[in-house]
């Protein structure tokens, strides 16, 4: 079990699947070579927890760091969850399955002020199981 932050902005014990997808800085686009892998090995893993448990379900968290506008940021971290599901459909993931949703930065982990590095970690979207 992981820490996950839900839509509400809590803070609960949920399984997910910790495997990073970084973003570029105000995009939505795949920032490293490691974050597209990523989308091959989420895909099996999304498609094996199907086979196994034919109810499963998963939301796409979009998350963003806290610097820019609060209305932006959301429409961004949609944009980013959007695009994982886009990437893993054609992969075989079951679109029933996928519920992308943007978080805003309300679930930004470090502020505005805090160095590049910790910011880039809030630019990431987390694939968490809800059912």
């Amino acid at each position: 079990m992981k820490w996950c932050t839900l839509r509400d902005g809590l803070t609960v014990e949920r399984p997910y699947v910790p495997l990073p997808f970084l973003f570029v800085v105000g995009q939505d686009s795949l920032r490293d070579a490691s974050s597209r892998r990523n989308v091959k090995e989420m895909s099996s893993i999304l498609k094996g927890l199907k086979s196994r448990d034919g109810q499963v379900r998963f939301e796409i968290q979009g998350h963003i760091s806290a610097e820019g506008e609060t209305k932006a940021n959301r429409t961004l971290s949609e944009n980013r969850a959007s695009r994982i599901r886009s990437l893993l459909l054609p992969r075989g993931v079951e679109a029933r399955i996928l519920n992308p949703v943007g978080l805003g930065e309300g679930a930004a982990q470090h502020g505005k002020n805090a160095p590049e590095a910790e910011r880039q970690l809030d630019r990431r979207v987390l694939i968490v199981r809800t059912k």
